[in-house]
């Protein structure tokens, strides 16, 4: 504890100081990211970047078979990396599911990717039985597509729209949505 340090017994006040900064700071970085204000992330901070081909991977699906990117070929897609301890995840899912119903008569498709490896797979296979969502979730066990996709950033939730062509279109960081414009011109 830093109580016990000995720097901290010889010198408390500035040990009080550090202290508060140190838990402003983190607290300022964790309050940007879950808000989607953090640093603009550029195309080339991302694995797959914008205007690449997406990698395929493959994916146990939830109460079904292994499910690959190359599944969805011909139509556009938007993949969403989420775990139910985000505070946002409940909105992002029912958009979602929202902007699926809207979309899937024109060639579109969703996919919930749970990043599993943050937290048990139970947990979320018992979140998803509550919800009846009509798109697919898909298990991310060993965040390995997680991790591709964002580059190495820990930015919480992501979203990747990939246009008809395979072509990843737009991301989303944070609490910021891929728009209506962003998904119709994918369509096309």
């Amino acid at each position: 504890m830093i109580s016990n340090c000995r720097f901290a017994k010889k010198h408390p006040r500035l040990t009080a100081i550090l202290s508060i900064a140190i838990a402003s700071f983190v607290t300022a970085s964790v309050f940007s990211l879950s808000r989607g204000i953090s640093t603009p992330v550029r195309p080339q901070d991302i694995g797959g970047a914008v205007g690449q081909h997406a990698r395929d991977f493959s994916l146990e699906r939830y109460r079904g078979h292994m499910t690959r990117l190359s599944d969805f070929t011909g139509q556009a897609l938007l993949l969403d990396f989420w775990t139910t301890w985000d505070p946002t995840n409940e909105d992002d899912l029912a958009a979602l599911e929202r902007t699926f119903q809207k979309y899937k008569q024109n060639g579109f498709s969703a996919v919930a990717v749970h990043r599993t490896r943050s937290e048990l797979r139970k947990t979320a296979e018992d979140y998803m039985k509550t919800k009846g969502f009509a798109f697919p979730v898909l298990f991310d066990t060993t965040g390995g597509v997680y991790d591709e996709f964002a580059g190495g950033l820990q930015a919480k939730p992501m979203r990747i729209l990939i246009d008809r062509r395979g072509v990843i279109a737009e991301v989303a960081i944070g609490a910021r949505e891929i728009s209506e414009e962003a998904i119709e011109k994918a369509l096309r």
